[in-house]
């Protein structure tokens, strides 16, 4: 499994694509662009919400499950929509799908 910079990305299944690192530039990427949060000025530091994502053989997400809040409700909930919206996820390089992904996300990560 490899994990990003700012937003953390660990990729499993495939054919050993999860430890490319382009791939989880590419991903990081994409999720950014996918994802629409104002931060409110009450919130401090960057907090993190991780999601479980199930993906088909065809890279289009099954399931995103919150694996754990952020404590924030909104950024929570508009992560989840980022990740999503994603769908289909990029082809690794050797063609093939993560069949899941483990996505660690804050919204100061999207600066």
């Amino acid at each position: 499994m490899a994990k990003a910079g700012g937003d953390g990305v660990n990729a499993a299944g495939g054919t050993g694509g999860g430890n490319d690192s382009g791939y989880i530039a590419q991903l990081s990427s994409q999720l950014i662009a996918n994802t629409t949060y104002q931060i409110p000025v009450e919130i401090q530091g960057n907090p993190k919400a991780t999601f479980l994502v199930k993906v088909g053989p065809d890279c289009e997400i099954e399931s995103v499950t919150l694996h754990r809040s952020s404590g924030v409700p909104g950024w929570d909930a508009a992560a989840r929509r980022g990740i999503e919206r994603t769908s289909p996820l990029p082809r690794q390089r050797d063609g093939s799908c993560p069949t899941e992904l483990e996505i660690v996300r804050g919204p100061r990560d999207q600066q």
